[in-house]
């Protein structure tokens, strides 16, 4: 099942490792970064809208535009499109690209995994397909 998750370690300095994926089933993606969860606390404020309307899609943007996220209705059944890009910060910029399908159901539960790894400084927040 394709999902996009971020997964926060602790490293000791008030920081965290964060390791962010997605993976389609054939294809996989990841990268990683020092950043602290509550640098997310912008997405888990956006993904409480509802609906999510056409013209205003969520679309966000992190750590020097190395990860990004926007999801957006296809139809008036509750159906959004992920689409993820993810970056190393270095020489190379080539980006790695996805997009998959979700529920509403998905994002709360991705947004309730996100709220507690930013409350605990570390976690693990996943957003699956539908």
């Amino acid at each position: 099942m394709a999902h996009f998750s971020l997964d926060f370690e602790p490293d000791g300095d008030d920081e965290a490792s964060l390791f962010a994926s997605f993976d389609t089933g054939d294809f996989k993606a990841r990268c990683h970064y020092w950043c602290p969860p509550r640098e997310f606390e912008d997405l888990s404020i956006a993904l409480r809208a509802f609906p999510i309307r056409k013209d205003a899609p969520l679309d966000m943007q992190w750590c020097w535009n190395c990860i990004s996220l926007r999801i957006e209705p296809i139809d008036s059944f509750g159906h959004l499109a992920v689409r993820v890009s993810l970056r190393e910060f270095d020489g190379n910029w080539n980006s790695c690209q996805s997009q998959f399908l979700t529920s509403y159901g998905e994002i709360d539960r991705f947004r309730e995994q996100l709220d507690k790894a930013i409350d605990a400084g570390h976690g693990k927040a996943e957003l699956r397909a539908q």
